[in-house]
């Protein structure tokens, strides 16, 4: 479904949702990568 940018509403939940998915995402890669030994110290650089 495309986003009514002119409804401010509609965006408001397409965003809060978007941001939702995309911390969860995040979340479980960081979860995965820090998982590795190898990828730890590299890790730990990244910014949050």
């Amino acid at each position: 479904s495309l986003i009514q940018y002119d409804d401010p509403a509609a965006w408001t939940e397409q965003e809060q949702l978007l941001k939702q998915m995309t911390v969860e995402n995040v979340n479980t890669a960081v979860k995965q990568y820090l998982s590795h030994p190898v990828n730890t110290y590299t890790g730990v650089l990244l910014p949050k």
